[in-house]
């Protein structure tokens, strides 16, 4: 009954370009989760609004429940660092899902100024992941099972990481420019002291996108 579906995913996962694709959408969704799950933890308010505003209000009350607000906080870091791992990425995307659809409705509800269409594409994203790995709960539903293609050949080559690495740091290095030429931030009284460090990042940030999809074409 779904066999179009199968052939259509098998097709997909076959692209190397898209296993690159979906190591930096996990990393990128990753850090979006873990980054603000801090602050929770710690038992921080999450935005300085005041309570005149409805986001506000709702923030400020979230943060008096308490453990619960903690607990949010836990789930993002959880399905954060899941999705960083290639072997958990499925399981993080999984436990993923309901909270950032949480989030979007909760976004969309109280008028989140343009953070509701962020937290829209963190949604998509997170769709295209669990599509990505339909292979792995496929079996779930009423058919057979298509087993994924893979490409035939996994080695460690030096070149590619040296690509992806001074691709991103690249592009850090122009986006952080193109910010401190706007001014944004005030990061034009920065850029000598934070430019290394943004290159750096991206360079890092490219290596580790690299060796993500690289653990893509292992055998499940």
């Amino acid at each position: 009954m779904l066999d179009w579906a199968d052939r259509l995913h098998a097709r997909v996962v076959e692209q190397p370009w898209l296993h690159h694709f979906t190591a930096m959408t996990r990393i990128l969704l990753a850090v979006g989760f873990i980054i603000p799950s801090l602050p929770k933890i710690a038992g921080q308010p999450f935005t300085q609004l005041g309570t005149e505003t409805l986001v506000g209000y709702y923030f400020d009350a979230l943060h008096q429940s308490g453990f619960y607000y903690q607990f949010i906080g836990y789930g993002q870091l959880i399905a954060g660092l899941l999705l960083l791992l290639p072997w958990t990425a499925t399981i993080g995307a999984f436990a993923y899902f309901p909270i950032i659809l949480n989030i979007f409705v909760l976004t969309v509800s109280v008028d989140f100024a343009g953070t509701k269409y962020i937290t829209a594409l963190m949604l998509l994203a997170n769709i295209y992941l669990l599509c990505w790995d339909y292979d792995r709960w496929r079996g779930i539903l009423p058919s057979g099972i298509l087993p994924r293609r893979r490409l035939s050949t996994r080695s460690f080559r030096l070149q590619g990481y040296l690509l992806w690495g001074g691709l991103f740091g690249a592009g850090a290095a122009l986006a952080f420019l193109g910010l401190a030429f706007l001014n944004i931030a005030m990061l034009r009284q920065s850029v000598s002291t934070l430019l290394a460090g943004v290159i750096v990042s991206g360079v890092l940030f490219g290596i580790f996108v690299h060796w993500h999809a690289q653990q893509l074409t292992e055998p499940r």
